[in-house]
């Protein structure tokens, strides 16, 4: 998705943050495959940047990376671009707790809590980015955000109600067609990418 987008936008050196990034997979892909980009990727765990760090490092995209331990959206202001992000994305941890018990084994005892659930409904950090991302995108930037299986419902509805931001796009999973990564765009902004 955001490869596509930042090939339809002709954005030649695209400014991109991945709030919520665990292991750095999302940003060091990107960078990897965006040889112009310039990436922030912010994580509240330390643990998790040192890995996202190693990652950098292994791709060889360390340089255009830069890691930053922060809360959501909570970054300082020498980390946002003059102009603004081009791109906003996460894949925030959107499992409700009442559904934890129902995760795979490998994934319920494996991976961190933080990096699955917000500790209630699963909604909060979409509000939390919507309500963040108008003051840190640029004038025609965008917000791609995963989701669960069956949740753009009330994720669009507690997006769009701060505000902000409206959806504008979704894409479905290639392998099993469930509803997946939704894209938004500034209220007051200008996207050219085809929406249909």
């Amino acid at each position: 998705c955001v490869i596509d987008h930042c090939s339809a936008e002709n954005l030649e050196r695209p400014q991109l943050l991945d709030v919520g990034t665990g292991s750095g997979c999302i940003a060091v892909t990107l960078a990897t495959q965006l040889p112009d980009a310039i990436v922030v990727a912010t994580d509240v765990s330390s643990d998790a940047l040192a890995v996202a760090q190693s990652n950098a490092s292994r791709h060889g995209v360390s340089d255009r990376i830069r890691l930053i331990e922060a809360d959501r959206l909570s970054i300082p202001q020498d980390a946002v671009p003059d102009a603004g992000f081009d791109i906003i994305m996460s894949n925030p941890p959107y499992v409700p707790t009442a559904s934890m018990d129902k995760l795979h084994k490998s994934v319920r005892e494996f991976e961190p809590h933080l990096a699955l659930s917000d500790g209630g409904d699963g909604l909060s950090f979409y509000g939390s980015i919507a309500r963040e991302a108008s003051g840190l995108l640029s004038s025609r930037g965008v917000v791609f955000v995963e989701i669960d299986d069956g949740c753009s419902a009330p994720v669009i509805e507690t997006v769009e109600s701060t505000g902000t931001l409206k959806h504008v796009r979704t894409w479905r999973d290639r392998v099993v067609g469930s509803e997946r990564v939704l894209m938004f765009t500034r209220k007051d902004g200008v996207v050219t990418t085809d929406v249909r």
